[in-house]
């Protein structure tokens, strides 16, 4: 969702049909392509768009090309400097609105709240692309502050469960309250709880005001937000966790009068992206660690500081295959067409290309129809879905085939990336799945 922008789950709930069982093999050593758009936009508009290769061919002088570039590749020092003398130029309003989005998420993700407040009162001022309840999250998470992690050791592993739809729980207490399940969605922006929840909980209210987000079934839900003072997840304490608090009904998804599924409380992209967070769906395993710190020469060494020696010939760190621009992204193959840009989106239980995806396919796919439902925060719709069928998948390094990949719009607004679609837990399930976004890594291990 947005915060308006900044805020919810992104989590695409129920799928159209079981996938069929995957073959999975190493990814061939060949070079992959896109389908070059039919019009000749300028670099900006290519990065946006996700076809970094082009617009690093046109960048020239290209300010917010070379910002966007810059966050995707997580040079974000660059990518600042760029987004801020876009936005301090003469440039237009929708190069303008676009380093604001870029800045918004580059801000977001490191917890700079300060500056995200500022920015988004410069962002009225302006008139560029804002929503008030952006300015209303960034003052509340400004005065609640950075969360802060507590552990008694570097590597923390808990039980992993599915949902009835297959995403992926673990249980943790929040505010020393009896455990409950929390679902792990990478494509939540944010953390979340029921108004319930809450209340059983003792999460604070840090804001009396209300905002209101759109999600990934375009309807706008109505949130507050909250804190949990602590989250114990076994010996590893999360302390000054924000969340945002919905009413019940818009995580309760019901077929007429009957209850199909009911989601508490949903742990983050803000949580998630902390740690190396290892998700083994065969081994019903989750691990949390935390990540080893940066050296002088920008390496990273093994472990957290103070538990261990950090080794004298680090070896070469592994290509960056996962960017956060507004939400985690992974760069995807389709029927040898690539890369194209996927949310990352554990809470997902079916993986979905975009008609912008679709447009970026060296060949047109057969698209086939079928009965199913979408849900999200606010509800589902059920009816026909188009889905590209039988489709060779290629993604951190392994090919998978056959994949079926529903057609679905996400929401555009607030994402300085147009994704290209999502990929969720059938896909991930296959694998132990390493999501470590310090080093901008995905890796899937059989």
């Amino acid at each position: 969702m947005r915060h308006a922008r900044l805020i919810l789950a992104g989590c695409l709930l129920l799928g159209a049909c079981a996938a069929p069982r995957l073959t999975v093999r190493p990814a061939p050593d060949t070079g992959f392509r896109i389908a070059a758009p039919v019009d000749a936009p300028s670099a900006w508009q290519l990065a946006t768009r996700g076809d970094f290769a082009r617009a690093e061919s046109r960048l020239d002088s290209d300010t917010l090309a070379h910002g966007l570039i810059d966050l995707c590749h997580a040079r974000f020092t660059a990518a600042e400097w760029s987004f801020r003398e876009v936005l301090d130029s003469g440039a237009d309003s929708a190069q303008r609105s676009l380093a604001y989005v870029g800045l918004e998420a580059l801000l977001l993700n490191q917890e700079r709240y300060a500056s995200l407040e500022s920015l988004e009162l410069r962002a009225a001022r302006e008139h560029l692309e804002y929503d008030s309840t952006n300015r209303f999250v960034a003052e509340a998470l400004n005065r609640l502050g950075r969360m802060e992690i507590e552990a008694g050791r570097s590597k923390t592993s808990r039980k992993l469960k599915l949902s009835p739809v297959g995403v992926p729980t673990v249980r943790a207490s929040a505010n020393g309250r009896p455990e409950q399940d929390f679902w792990l969605d990478t494509g939540a922006s944010m953390n979340v709880v029921t108004a319930s929840f809450a209340r059983a909980h003792g999460i604070r209210i840090i804001s009396e005001k209300t905002g209101a987000a759109g999600t990934s079934t375009r309807r706008k839900v109505s949130f507050r937000m909250g804190v949990i003072d602590s989250l114990r997840l076994g010996p590893l304490v999360l302390r000054n966790v924000p969340v945002i608090i919905l009413r019940d009904r818009d995580l309760t998804f019901r077929l007429l009068f009957i209850t199909l599924l009911k989601i508490d409380a949903i742990i983050g992209w803000p949580v998630i992206s902390r740690f190396v967070t290892t998700l083994d769906y065969p081994k019903r395993k989750l691990t949390l660690e935390a990540p080893a710190p940066t050296n002088e020469n920008g390496t990273r060494g093994s472990g957290v500081r103070g538990f261990g020696p950090e080794p004298r010939n680090p070896p070469a760190p592994e290509p960056q295959n996962l960017f956060f621009a507004g939400q985690p992204y992974v760069p995807i193959a389709v029927d040898s067409s690539g890369p194209l840009n996927f949310i990352l989106d554990t809470g997902a239980s079916v993986s979905m290309i975009t008609r912008a995806g679709l447009d970026k396919l060296v060949s047109a796919p057969a698209l086939a129809s079928g009965l199913g439902c979408i849900g999200g925060a606010g509800g589902g719709d059920a009816g026909r879905l188009k889905a590209v069928r039988n489709a060779r998948f290629t993604v951190a390094g392994q090919e998978l085939y056959p994949v079926s990949l529903s057609v679905h719009e996400l929401p555009r607004e607030g994402l300085a990336v147009t994704p290209d679609g999502v990929l969720g837990e059938d896909v991930l399930r296959n694998f132990r799945v390493v999501v470590n976004a310090a080093d901008g890594r995905l890796t899937l291990e059989k």
